[in-house]
């Protein structure tokens, strides 16, 4: 079952998640909690407005907020909770702000609940000009003594439908009855609060919510791992290379929540090697998510944005004109604009001002609509910052070759990998790949084991190069469980816990068709390494870690090349910490 965590819905999740990864907003929270308490206790209203970019992490802070005053008995026979929808559409009046905080209380059960929407049908039936105070009346009965809190989300989107007249409506209707609470949200600070012409001008108090930084985002995939219980990824992340891949995505994701969540799936799928298709599903569910705001914009502005898309660094004001073809005296309006709208960046050098996307995978929206692939160049810079050109290359000859060699219904992913890989080498060294005899070919496993040793097997991406220390046993007799063809054993430290690993890799090579036989006697060799390091004695904060490898040989049919496929099995066969 998915992750509920991996989807856009904060109220889909637990209580008990959703604060296992508050990361780099609890603070702020606690101390919004605590104001707002205390002014409920001693019978104030308290405001507050927290600002932040898409996927900044908001929608989460205000579950949260919800399920702890849920959850408080000191204050929970004091308020009532309007819990609003992320997305309220249709508010274009006072009297639409009232009904659906009364339908929020029928929608969360609150007590006597289910007599509002008798009483709501009821006063719809009244002539028009009476309804807003009859709603108003029913709205105050059903509050009584208490306090409202109202949480609710884009109020700059709620505040621009109810157009002046409803806010001041709103706004006298809060003084008039002082036991009303707004916690609310936006992606930038907006007019209705800035201006001093606006009924709410200087009303709430703002938390500005800044991007995770470096560590915090990994605090983040951390925890989400931990969530999703994933061994392996939890792992990995200790190890220096999966961390330098982690600083490509937080660099792609500058920090974003959203975004960290959306690409948690490619540290998965990266182990998994089928990075290619979780981008394809993350790209294909961001793209609908961006061009809902590009959609909503002037046309004007959809073409600087396209362009600023289409470029991977700051642009020159002026140059932006020039390329939207937009006279230079409308071209500072529309900047401003989209800055004002928190769509852009801008950077001043001298006299010169520089504009940029706010967020990077705004692009997704245009790169993958002008690819004649469809294959975006995001994607293809995010593979030349985790992957060397080795790794690239190898990557690349393991995918090409293999297709030929899968069933049908898993053919096109290896070949669509392959063509990944591809768009991020240099063309003359993929040229070169696409020619080059290739790897010698060998003709009995012995002569497989001789490469493999010289080359201490660095050509297939195992990392060892990572180790402090490494040991590599060719032919060891693991007497009564068999010869493991080649044994190695790596020792490092974890560069983020406090740990020292012990990591033994098994290498199982077979020069011709693989049947289940020989996967059971790998197994076998993980189980006798198992039983054969039971007696080792371990340091504090030192466990063993056992990799089994199958490494299958197979010919490129065109050019008679011998390409080499390693499986790694698992690697929770074998694993012991160090216990007092």
């Amino acid at each position: 079952m998915a992750n509920p965590l991996l989807t856009f819905n904060a109220k889909s999740v637990d209580a008990e998640i959703l604060e296992q990864t508050l990361v780099g907003r609890k603070e702020i929270l606690d101390r919004l909690e605590k104001e707002l308490i205390s002014k409920v206790k001693n019978k104030f209203t308290y405001q507050c407005l927290i600002i932040a970019p898409r996927g900044g992490g908001k929608s989460h802070m205000i579950q949260v907020l919800y399920n702890r005053l849920k959850e408080n008995k000191s204050i929970s026979n004091k308020i009532l909770i309007a819990y609003m929808v992320e997305d309220e559409t249709g508010i274009a009046n006072f009297l639409d702000f009232m009904l659906r905080i009364l339908e929020s209380f029928i929608r969360y059960k609150e007590v006597n609940s289910k007599n509002l929407k008798e009483a709501i049908f009821e006063i719809s039936d009244i002539a028009i000009q009476h309804q807003e105070a009859a709603i108003k009346n029913l709205l105050l009965d059903y509050i009584g003594n208490k306090t409202l809190i109202v949480l609710i989300e884009n109020l700059n989107i709620v505040f621009e439908g109810m157009k002046t007249d409803g806010q001041a409506k709103l706004r006298d209707f809060m003084h008039e009855n002082n036991k009303i609470s707004l916690v609310a949200t936006s992606q930038n600070l907006f007019a209705q609060v800035q201006k001093s012409d606006y009924p709410f001008y200087n009303f709430f108090k703002t938390h500005h919510l800044e991007k995770l930084n470096y560590r915090q985002s990994l605090e983040l995939v951390q925890a989400i791992a931990s969530v999703d219980t994933d061994k392996t990824l939890i792992k990995k992340l200790q190890e220096s290379k999966t961390l330098g891949k982690f600083r490509a995505i937080y660099e792609l994701t500058e920090g974003n929540h959203r975004l960290l969540v959306s690409f948690y799936s490619f540290l998965k799928a990266e182990i998994k090697s089928d990075l290619s298709q979780v981008f394809i599903k993350t790209m294909n569910d961001l793209k609908p998510y961006y061009e809902q705001f590009i959609k909503k914009l002037p046309v004007q502005e959809q073409k600087i944005v396209k362009h600023l898309s289409l470029k991977h660094k700051p642009q020159k004001g002026k140059d932006i004109a020039r390329s939207c073809f937009i006279p230079p005296n409308i071209i500072s309006k529309q900047l401003s604009e989209l800055y004002n709208k928190g769509h852009i960046d801008k950077h001043k050098e001298g006299k010169d001002a520089y504009y940029e996307l706010k967020e990077p995978l705004m692009r997704i929206c245009f790169e993958i609509n002008e690819s004649p692939d469809g294959i975006a160049k995001l994607f293809v810079d995010f593979l030349s910052v985790i992957y060397t050109s080795q790794e690239l290359k190898t990557k690349y000859l393991k995918f090409r070759y293999a297709a030929k060699l899968q069933p049908v219904e898993i053919r096109e992913k290896y070949r669509r990998e392959a063509l990944m890989m591809s768009k991020a080498i240099d063309p003359k060294i993929l040229e070169e790949l696409r020619t080059h005899p290739g790897l010698e070919k060998f003709k009995t496993e012995k002569e497989i084991e001789d490469y493999l040793i010289e080359t201490k097997m660095e050509y297939f991406d195992l990392g060892l190069g990572e180790k402090q220390s490494i040991r590599i046993l060719r032919q060891f007799n693991l007497d009564p469980y068999g010869i493991v063809d080649i044994l190695t054993f790596g020792n490092y430290n974890s560069p983020i816990a406090d740990e020292n690993i012990i990591d033994i890799n098994i290498f199982e090579i077979k020069n011709e068709p693989i049947h289940l036989k020989q996967l059971s006697q790998l197994y076998r060799y993980a189980d006798g390494i198992r039983v054969y390091t039971e007696n080792f004695k371990l340091k504090e904060n030192q466990y063993i870690n056992i990799t089994p490898h199958l490494i299958i040989p197979f010919f490129d049919e065109t050019d008679n090349n011998l390409i080499y496929l390693i499986k790694a099995l698992s690697d929770d066969v074998g694993m012991r910490k160090y216990t007092k």
